[in-house]
């Protein structure tokens, strides 16, 4: 494997973790505010959001960048532009 395939398989895999970590940053942030202003936390439309905004477009870039850089799929490239443009 390439050092750019290795680069780029590390940046892939470090956006998955990224996500990962804004998604529970996001959900921890959001269950603190309403208990701070006692409204009531809405499990389904906040996982909605985190799955929407961080954890589809984070495993797109993760599985497009390993499918490309690893196992030198041409539909890896695909994946990884769909996920990188969400």
């Amino acid at each position: 494997m390439t050092n750019l395939r290795k680069l780029e398989l590390s940046f892939g895999l470090a956006t998955l973790g990224v996500a990962f970590l804004l998604s529970a940053f996001l959900l921890k942030f959001d269950w603190d505010a309403s208990l701070i202003v006692k409204k009531e936390f809405l499990v389904r439309r906040e996982l909605l959001v985190v799955l929407l905004l961080f954890l589809i477009p984070g495993a797109l870039v993760g599985v497009g960048s390993y499918a490309h850089a690893a196992r030198r799929r041409a539909w890896g490239q695909l994946v990884l532009a769909f996920g990188a443009h969400t």
